[in-house]
């Protein structure tokens, strides 16, 4: 048996040695407590704006060295009560998408904060739990940008987490593959590490493990679809939130992963050799080596890989073999316009050629070709930033939506919206068309003043922030009971197919509309969707 795989086995015994010594643990929290006993050793608080904050608490070893390219594996046991007043390190990156995510050259990043009431739920209730998903394309971002505040102040418990971005958290290649573990969807596994750890402690911050949801916007919305479908996340949450995640529907398959994969490994040099010396190999380049030689040949998508993701999503969704859970599913009415302002914004101006290559970058080559073919370019083709916005937006992003939801409802209840509000502040600088609903737009109507990393920052104004407390809301009601409806806000019908039964979250007034599909001229893109 190899070194490392004798690694990786002691490794997990010692994930199930202290696994069993958690069961010791008492299963009654003090909710006022900065200093929490968690499965792995005490962590120790801070009181942030009215609530606990916990920083920065490891919930996976790092996955350095032996462990590059490894299922994650439980955090050592400490002994001294630990810090959690400060974030930790985000995980490598070198991409920032205009500014959403910040670069980082660490691979020593699986940490997660929890921000809990300081008062105890009422009578002997806990806390429902909320579990939030970063978006970034997998390739950037972090749990740690995030204000949650408005949601704590609701009465939920909300954790934020990183989990491995781009090359090191996406990777298929064959000697890697065939070392035994589960492998290529290695930042789906470590969010799934993380709902374990809620699961077996929130408990101790006052949260109930079996009343948890979890949301994410973009990346993180589509990652939240792929823990609906992977077996290994089944019984770790109750409910689901999923915003600008509906996309890419057929996942790639090993093969055309391990394509790209072995491609990076021509890259640095480790292409002709085979199995063991080639693992080593990869496993020996340094942090910045993998990030400068990585980022053009392989892109960060979950894979269908048989075993974390058994089958592409349409196929789950349509079968019914998912896990089930009640979902919130929707999207922004002019999702096309951040991704076309980023390209202006990065010099490259939106031409037939950029227009064609970022469809087939985005949904596959096939794909990206055929929708290519009916976007009814006009005839001067010079200036298609708009056309391309709206085109791309809505075979992207809004068409895929009522399409999950219609496969969806026939099992588990359902609950779509549209992000409809035009007047939202735009994170990003101004081109020559407005912005109005863009994708990431809503996040600062959920989190506080949110901006990503290094976008700007504008406070909401009164009707945007009437809007705010609508979404908070929703959000919070269906965290508690699988229901978003409550006093003082609008009625949110659930989604039903024949109508396609969406809430419009506008400024004025959000209100049910119906036939989504056929508002956004949906026909003809979902048949090459779904091919």
């Amino acid at each position: 048996m190899s070194t490392l795989r004798k690694n990786f086995l002691s490794c997990l015994l010692a994930f199930s040695a202290v696994t069993c010594s958690a069961s010791t643990l008492a299963t009654t929290a003090d909710s006022g407590s900065l200093s929490i006993a968690t499965d792995t050793g005490r962590v120790v608080g801070v009181k942030q704006d009215g609530y606990r904050a916990f920083k920065g608490i490891p919930f996976a070893q790092p996955p350095v060295g032996a462990l590059r390219w490894m299922p994650p594996v439980q955090a050592e046991p400490w002994q001294s009560p630990l810090a959690a007043d400060k974030f930790r390190d985000i995980c490598a990156t070198k991409f920032s998408l205009g500014g959403f995510g910040s670069t980082s050259d660490s691979e020593d990043c699986l940490y997660l904060n929890v921000y809990a009431p300081s008062h105890p739920a009422s009578g002997a209730s806990k806390w429902p739990v909320m579990v939030w998903i970063h978006g970034g394309g997998l390739g950037t971002g972090s749990g740690d940008d995030y204000d949650v505040s408005r949601l704590v102040d609701k009465g939920v418990i909300v954790v934020t987490f990183n989990y491995r971005l781009g090359m090191f958290g996406f990777f298929s290649h064959p000697a890697i593959n065939g070392e035994g573990h589960p492998a290529i969807n290695y930042g789906t596994l470590d969010q799934q590490a993380a709902l374990k750890w809620v699961n077996k402690n929130i408990a101790q911050f006052g949260g109930d493990n079996k009343n948890v949801t979890i949301f994410g916007e973009s990346a993180g919305g589509h990652s939240v679809l792929a823990q609906i479908v992977s077996p290994g996340a089944k019984g770790l949450f109750q409910k689901a939130i999923v915003s600008s995640g509906s996309y890419s529907l057929k996942q790639p398959t090993i093969d055309e992963a391990t394509e790209l994969g072995q491609q990076f490994a021509e890259n640095t040099g480790c292409g002709k050799l085979e199995g063991s010396k080639a693992a080593a190999c990869l496993r020996g380049l340094s942090t910045n080596d993998i990030l400068e030689k990585g980022v053009k040949s392989v892109k960060a998508q979950v894979v269908t890989d048989g075993q974390i993701l058994p089958m592409p999503f349409i196929d789950a969704f349509r079968d019914g073999r998912f896990n089930r859970a009640s979902i919130i599913n929707g999207f922004n009415s002019n999702e096309g316009t951040f991704f076309a302002g980023l390209m202006l914004l990065s010099g490259h101006p939106i031409d037939r050629a950029a227009y064609l290559e970022s469809m087939k970058s985005s949904l596959g080559a096939r794909q990206g070709e055929a929708l290519f073919s009916i976007a009814n370019l006009p005839a001067d083709g010079r200036d298609l930033g708009a056309h391309f916005a709206d085109f791309f937006g809505r075979a992207k992003f809004i068409c895929p939506t009522p399409m999950v939801n219609s496969l969806l409802a026939k099992y588990v209840p359902v609950y779509a919206y549209e992000f409809a509000d035009t007047t939202a502040p735009s994170l990003l600088d101004p081109v020559s068309f407005p912005y109005k609903a863009a994708h990431t737009s809503e996040l600062q109507y959920i989190f506080k003043g949110f901006h990503g990393a290094t976008g700007r920052t504008t406070s909401l104004n009164t009707t945007q922030q009437r809007l705010s407390d609508h979404i908070v809301g929703f959000w919070t009601n269906f965290a508690k009971s699988g229901n978003p409806n409550g006093a003082g806000l609008p009625t949110w019908q659930p989604y039903t197919p024949d109508n396609e039964s969406t809430i419009e979250f506008a400024t004025q007034k959000s209100s049910m509309i119906t036939h989504v599909s056929a508002k956004y001229e949906c026909a003809e893109l979902n048949e090459i969707l779904k091919r």
